[in-house]
């Protein structure tokens, strides 16, 4: 889905990368896919190791900073 406002604007550069309705500038058409499709299809893992490495990665990815994990 698309990203908040609220939450893309928190973001010191997101000007240089997004238009005010948060789309990216230079990507045209994205194709949705999730880390465990991309880790199994691209880079052939199995499904038990892309769903590891997804649970470990995502508290991480979390879109809003005022809620993600740190390292």
């Amino acid at each position: 889905g698309s990203i908040p406002p609220a939450v893309f604007k928190k973001g010191a550069h997101w000007k240089d990368f997004l238009n005010k309705e948060g789309e990216p500038f230079r990507i045209k058409e994205m194709k949705p896919w999730s880390m465990v499709e991309m880790l199994m299809e691209k880079y052939d893992w199995n499904h038990n190791n892309a769903l590891q490495l997804t649970s470990f990665l995502t508290p991480m990815l979390e879109l809003d900073q005022d809620k993600r994990a740190t390292a």
